[in-house]
Formats: C-alpha cells, structure tokens, sequence
C-alpha cells in the first residue's frame, strides 16, 4: 500500500507492546517507525526491547487531550487499532493523523462499537463525527463498519 515511497514512515499509534511494529521491522527494514501509546508498564516493555534488541524505532508517549497527540513528523501509513473507542477525543486524533499523514499516505484504522460499557462515553458520542470526518477529509478504500469488519482504509490525496 506504501510502496510509492522511497523510504516509507510509518506509525503504529496505540501500540501495545509493539508486536506489530516489530513484525514490520523484520520484513521491511528500509523503513523509518514510530511507536506511541500511553504511559504504562507495557510501553516501558516497549522501551526495554528497544534498549535490549536495538530495535531502529521511536516511541512517542500518548497524554490527555490535544496536547497528547504528539506528533511531528509525517507519516506514509499510521496504524491504529484497537484505540479510538477507549479515548475521550477520537476526533482530535483522527484530525491530527490526517495532519500529519504524507500526501498519497495510508491509515488503517478501527473504532470499534463494543457494547457492554467497554467504550468511553466521549468515543461514543464522537464515534459518527469521526467516521463522518475520515469520509469527507480522505479517500475512502474501506469505511469503517462496511460489513466485512471494523477496519477502515483511507488514504490522503495527493
């Protein structure tokens, strides 16, 4: 999906212990990484492995609100997945990723619809705004909840 670029960025936002990431290196190496996810003994893990394996990528802690979507640099394809439901602001990220997502660039996203009190009341009632704005702001290859799955697949036009 991102092999028009020469030396593709790619950010896995929400990353968990960062198996995904760590996958990736292994296969395609060429490739500049970022990790981001909240602060907690699992992104300590992250960083652990990364002190230990020398794995080539940045990990960006995740805050509260605006202010915690630290991105700054441009991305080729940003992976979230599993995030947005447990978020109070599932809209400012996704207006961020579109931000800082390259012209041509990829996002695989979910949000999901758990019932059961497992979302955030916020990510609830932000939940059709922000597949709303995916819609409208980016090339829709896959909306989220099309009836194969959660994942979404948008990209930036150039």
């Amino acid at each position: 999906m991102i092999r028009h670029f020469l030396h593709p960025s790619i950010l896995e936002y929400g990353c968990g212990s960062a198996v995904l990431t760590e996958y990736l290196v292994g296969k395609f190496p060429n490739c500049k990484y970022t990790v981001a996810d909240i602060p907690s003994v699992t992104l300590d893990f992250v960083k652990w492995k990364k002190a230990i394996y020398h794995y080539p990528y940045k990990i960006l802690t995740i805050g509260i609100g605006k202010e915690g979507i630290p991105l700054s640099d441009k991305y080729d394809l940003i992976v979230c997945q599993d995030v947005l439901e447990h978020t109070p602001n599932p809209l400012e990220i996704l207006m961020s990723f579109v931000e800082y997502l390259s012209p041509g660039g990829v996002l695989l996203v979910d949000f999901l619809n758990a019932s059961g009190g497992e979302n955030l009341q916020e990510a609830v009632e932000q939940r059709e705004a922000a597949k709303d704005f995916l819609i409208k702001t980016l090339i829709t290859l896959k909306a989220i909840d099309e009836p194969t799955g959660n994942n979404g697949l948008y990209v930036k036009p150039f």
